[in-house]
């Protein structure tokens, strides 16, 4: 089903036969054909397989089916394409020709990459390299008797065929056993194509991409109108927010760019920021977390999907500040973000206001677009020496490499491509995980608060830890909190100011504090974990409504008690607090 977000959006591609190529337009501007419909599962948001993920299929495929069996499977000089499945790890359909060819993942039970054929991948493994099962009339479900086929030990699936051709998978189970896994309708024969790449991609689709790019255009210069405020493009170091900044220019605009380094970005994508800046003569305006990311680690332990504190840590309140700093009137600012890229985002519309920068406005002109898009945008462009160079290592997605998001597909690239990065990420796992609790390295657990069905029938039931960093306790006179640290007095006499006066009374005693407050109880327990975690993070110094707030040279909080009117704002945007209290 599609989400009802994305509804409006072309969701399939169509297929010119005679040029071998994908057609997002109506017709290809080559040769005219309108083509026939791509068969994909759901949603359909292609992107090329570049060289080095198209030598690890063609090597799985070795391994499964024997030496040079990649090839003859995936042809060389055929274009490739992959188009993302919804599974427990990283999956993709593969697609060639015109045809699906089977599914690439890593598969968690077995921890290696697999392909398994599907429809003409089945057809060319059984016609190019004589491997097959004959079978009439077996279901989805069935069980066979797999005798005289010498195959491979990586050997998954077997192609299944009979009189009419080959119509059906079967999964190998051991013990010269196999279960049918899906089917199809039978296919005899596939027509011969020629040989294409991503240029005749460009070539068949140059009108639809013209197109696209005026109304783009259209769009920002429409906003430009309405909204007169500075322009800025965030740029990430990804290929969207390239195709964004490169449309933002073609419209006329100079605008200024602005990244954010949370302190974790592939060393690739600090590089491409500064290229793409110096080869466009633009003006870079950069923040730095540092090293709020390690820091945020030994008071909120290891983010998660469901439990994000990283991302407006080292993300979103250096952001904040820098386009406070920068864009002190608000901003328009256009950001590289498509619809089909989550369901979040489908709902965001391709305007919006940012809850943390409520004086600018953001926006994105690709907003409507698939990645094949993206991707024959900037190669139209001529740009591709300006893409960020972990795309052709195989990376999917460009983003802080300890994403809780990222597949376990992903961190085995990162320990391939940058084993010193992976290495002090994988001690700073260990130091959160028990001894006995290997198997979250290992699956990456600690990706999920609560770890998800699918993933638990891989590892079995799963006790998460709980993060306990202090202890309330209440006896209806006065309230005693106990922490795991000492609590800074010099910062815990400063933030109390900003409760108002008569201002709390306490007792200090090391990672032990007493205070006897009606009725405030959360706020003053806010004030005492503000002042034992407090990361320096800078949000309470960039919300404060009234410049009562300021971070010293220590990254220590300081109240102007002239200034403070007791609003508060600072401790709703404080993130020790949003993740740390309870209640």
């Amino acid at each position: 089903m599609v989400h009802p977000g994305l509804k409006h959006l072309k969701t399939s591609v169509r297929w010119c036969s005679i040029c071998n190529v994908p057609l997002l337009g109506e017709k290809c501007d080559v040769c005219g054909d309108k083509g026939f419909y791509l068969k994909t599962r759901g949603r359909t948001d292609l992107r090329p397989v570049f060289e080095e993920e198209r030598k690890l299929i063609l090597e799985v495929l070795d391994k499964q089916y024997g030496s040079g069996a990649g090839g003859k499977v995936l042809y060389d000089g055929h274009l490739m394409l992959a188009n993302k499945l919804f599974y427990v790890d990283q999956a993709y359909e593969i697609i060639s020709d015109g045809r699906l060819i089977g599914h690439f993942f890593f598969d968690v039970y077995i921890y290696d990459w697999v392909f398994k054929p599907v429809e003409y991948g089945c057809l060319r493994i059984f016609k190019n390299l004589g491997i097959g099962f004959f079978k009439e009339g077996v279901k989805k479900g069935g069980g066979l008797k797999i005798t005289g086929l010498n195959l491979p030990l990586e050997a998954r699936y077997l192609p299944v065929f009979g009189e009419k051709g080959v119509y059906g998978v079967a999964q190998l189970t051991g013990n010269g056993e196999a279960r049918v896994v899906k089917t199809f309708q039978p296919i005899l024969n596939e027509e011969e194509t020629k040989p294409s790449g991503l240029e005749d991609v460009l070539k068949s689709n140059l009108e639809y991409l013209r197109r696209r790019e005026s109304r783009a255009i259209v769009f920002i210069l429409r906003l430009l109108n309405r909204i007169r405020k500075p322009t800025c493009v965030s740029y990430s170091g990804g290929k969207d927010s390239l195709a964004t900044l490169l449309l933002v220019l073609k419209a006329g605009v100079k605008p200024k760019v602005s990244f954010t380094n949370t302190g974790i970005e592939l060393p690739e994508t600090v590089e491409n920021v500064k290229k793409v800046a110096d080869s466009l003569g633009l003006e870079l305006l950069t923040v730095d977390a540092y090293d709020g990311f390690w820091k945020g680690l030994n008071v909120f332990r290891l983010p998660s999907r469901d439990y994000r504190w990283c991302c407006k840590v080292i993300k979103l309140i250096p952001t904040a500040r820098l386009y406070r700093r920068a864009f002190p009137g608000g901003s328009l600012t256009f950001v590289g973000q498509r619809a089909l890229e989550s369901r979040k985002r489908a709902r965001a519309g391709s305007v919006w206001r940012n809850q943390w920068i409520p004086e600018s406005i953001s926006a994105s002109p690709i907003n409507d677009w698939d990645m094949l898009t993206v991707w024959l945008y900037l190669l139209y462009r001529g740009v591709l020496n300006l893409v960020n160079k972990a795309y052709f290592y195989g990376f999917d997605r460009i983003g802080c490499y300890p994403c809780p998001s990222c597949s376990i597909g992903d961190y085995l690239l990162l320990e391939k491509i940058h084993p010193d990065l992976w290495s002090e990420f994988r001690r700073e796992i260990l130091k959160h995980i028990s001894d006995k609790d290997l198997l979250s390295l290992k699956y990456h657990l600690w990706r999920w608060k609560r770890v998800p069905v699918k993933m638990k029938k891989v590892v079995g039931e799963v006790h998460s830890r709980r993060l306990e960093k202090y202890v309330v306790k209440d006896d209806g006179v006065a309230t005693c909190l106990v922490l795991d640290r000492e609590i800074d007095e010099d910062s815990l006499r400063e933030l109390v100011k900003t409760l108002g006066h008569p201002a709390a009374s306490y007792v200090l005693n090391g990672n032990k504090v007493v205070f006897k407050l009606e009725n405030k109880n959360r706020k003053m327990i806010s004030i005492v974990l503000r002042a034992a975690y407090c990361l320096g993070c800078g949000s309470c110094e960039a919300w404060c409504p009234h410049e009562a707030l300021f971070l010293n040279r220590d990254g220590k909080v300081h109240v102007d008690e002239t200034r403070c009117k007791g609003c508060e704002t600072c401790m709703e945007k404080c993130p020790v607090v949003e993740f740390l209290l309870p209640f």
